[in-house]
């Protein structure tokens, strides 16, 4: 099931960061601190890390010590007059707090650190006119804590600490980074809340905030960024409501709050972000419905409301979004019909509208959609037949259109969708036979035809599908009958195969089957196929993981 959910800059939305830790790695590591001993001097390690209730961080761990600088990098650092001592200092509290070289670990890359006198060629560091300006140490295996020290740097522009272990709050001292236009802390461990004093951030053009533990509302103190371009607060624990004030930052081109607990209607005030490209609030708890001055939003082109309690009808407007490419709206209490308006997004590549109450034809004005990839209307209650036209979609990729009420017979117009990975068509009322055109699919991975009054027999050109691509074939619980054609045992990376619940179906399983050496799941059963008691069907039978047959052995 695809819900249209969003990707966030810099992560992937849902998905919590797993930073495993190579075990042998930790040996060679270990091997080498016994092998060359340092003496270093050891400050306290990090505070315990805040818990939310909501949300489960990984165990704390005994842990050494972070150490301070060695003697020889100490006398690196003495020697270094390319920065400010304050600035030095702020490298050291970095270093020392985020374990840039702890006895057991090290950063991935610290090239140069600590090594040369000249902090301009360590790696992630930008240095201009004697001043730190850039930061980008991201995906590098920091741990610890951001130290306080690093409001220190007074020329910063640009800090990226995006998918590390990091965790604490954000500390306040960043809030002296006047100069800083980009912010990137997403993928880390970070507790608290969004800070209120990111206000004196005037210079901000970028902040990045996602995929971590941070709770509490959005301060509405946000709106003061009045030069902001990228927000993106997506999958933490953000709960209240959107502020009112967000209608101030009117040089924004992303808002991305997708995967937290935000609730209330969309504030109106949204309409006059006229430069907005990306509208990201799936996955909340947003009620009302879809606002019609979204219309007003015509440089949109990703609009993701997916997964709220938004109710009423979809707004004739949203046809004006020329520009929009995306729209999902999956996962809602939507009711009516699909506006034939849709029809005017041409340039549309996801339309998802699964899950809710929409009712009604499929509109034929739906085919101008040419560059349409994606269609889910799946778990509605739509009526009438699948449109023919539907083949003319060329671009097409994923077609979902399950659990509705449609009628008639499965077009052969189908087969010329040669871009398809997936079709669902199943639990319907669709009747006649499978067509053979679905053979002509090069790319498909997924068929399911589940659940429905499919009569006939099942096209010996299924077998035709790519061997080099996992496949899954549903077909149980349909009128289907005659004998299982010995081509599917040509699908040799098929992995799942129900048949189950066709009571029609009669033989035996195909030899050819013992070619099904990905095979998982088997469902047969009510049916009336049989099992050739050859011994390689039986020892194949053995390794296929969920098998539930009808008991029986061929005579």
């Amino acid at each position: 099931m695809v819900w249209g959910i969003p990707r966030s800059k810099g992560g992937i939305v849902i998905c919590i960061p797993v930073r495993p830790i190579l075990y042998i790695l930790f040996l060679v590591a270990i091997l080498a601190a016994c092998s060359k001993p340092t003496e270093i001097a050891t400050i306290p390690p990090p505070m315990a890390t805040q818990v939310p209730a909501t949300k489960t961080l990984p165990p704390p761990t005994d842990t050494p010590a972070m150490p301070t600088l060695t003697l020889e990098q100490s006398q690196t650092a003495s020697s270094i007059n390319e920065i400010p001592q304050a600035e030095l200092e702020a490298l050291v509290a970095l270093y020392n707090s985020t374990g840039g070289k702890k006895s057991w670990l090290y950063w991935t890359d610290h090239t140069n650190w600590w090594v040369t006198n000249t902090p301009s060629n360590w790696y992630g560091l930008t240095v201009s006119d004697g001043h730190i300006i850039s930061i980008k140490l991201s995906e590098n295996q920091l741990t610890g804590t951001i130290p306080l020290e690093t409001g220190n740097l007074n020329a910063l522009e640009s800090l990226d600490f995006n998918h590390n272990v990091i965790s604490g709050d954000i500390p306040e001292e960043i809030a002296s980074l006047t100069a800083l236009e980009y912010l990137n802390l997403s993928g880390n461990e970070l507790t608290g809340g969004v800070p209120t004093w990111l206000e004196n951030l005037t210079a901000l053009r970028e902040l990045y905030l996602s995929e971590n533990y941070l709770t509490g509302t959005i301060p509405l103190e946000i709106g003061n960024l009045t030069a902001l371009r990228e927000l993106y607060l997506s999958e933490n624990q953000l709960t209240g409501t959107i502020p009112v004030e967000i209608g101030n930052l009117n040089a924004l081109e992303s808002l991305d709050f997708n995967n937290n607990d935000i609730g209330g209607d969309i504030p109106e005030e949204i309409a006059s972000l006229t430069a907005l490209e990306y509208l990201g609030l799936c996955c909340n708890q947003l009620t009302g419905g879809v606002p019609t001055w979204l219309e007003n939003l015509t440089a949109i082109r990703e609009l993701y409301l997916s997964l709220n309690q938004l109710g009423g009808s979809i707004p004739p407007g949203l046809g004006k979004l020329t520009a929009l490419e995306t729209l999902a709206l999956g996962g809602n209490q939507l009711t009516g019909t699909i506006p034939p308006e849709l029809g005017n997004l041409t340039a549309l590549k996801l339309l998802s509208v699964e899950h809710n109450q929409l009712t009604g034809n499929i509109p034929s004005i739906l085919s101008n959609l040419t560059s349409l990839e994606y269609l889910g209307l799946e778990t509605n209650e739509f009526i009438g037949s699948i449109p023919s036209w539907i083949g003319n979609l060329t671009a097409l990729r994923d077609l979902s259109l399950g659990a509705n009420q449609l009628t008639g017979n499965i077009p052969i117009e189908l087969g010329n969708l040669t871009a398809l990975t997936t079709i669902n068509l199943g639990d319907n009322q669709l009747t006649g036979n499978i067509p053979s055109e679905l053979g002509n699919l090069p790319a498909l991975e997924w068929l399911n035809l589940e659940g429905n009054q499919l009569s006939g027999s099942i096209p010996p050109e299924l077998g035709n599908f790519a061997t080099s691509i996992r496949f899954g074939l549903i077909l149980n619980s349909n009128q289907l009958s005659g004998e299982i054609p010995q081509e599917l045992g040509n699908l040799t990376n098929m992995y799942v195969l129900h048949i189950q619940g066709n009571p029609l179906l009669s033989g035996s399983i195909p030899l050819s089957f013992v070619n099904l050496t990905q095979l998982d799941g088997f469902y047969f059963f009510n049916t009336n196929l049989c099992e050739p008691p050859d011994p390689a069907y039986q020892s194949w039978k053995a390794t296929v993981l969920d098998y539930q047959g009808t008991g029986v052995i061929c005579p």
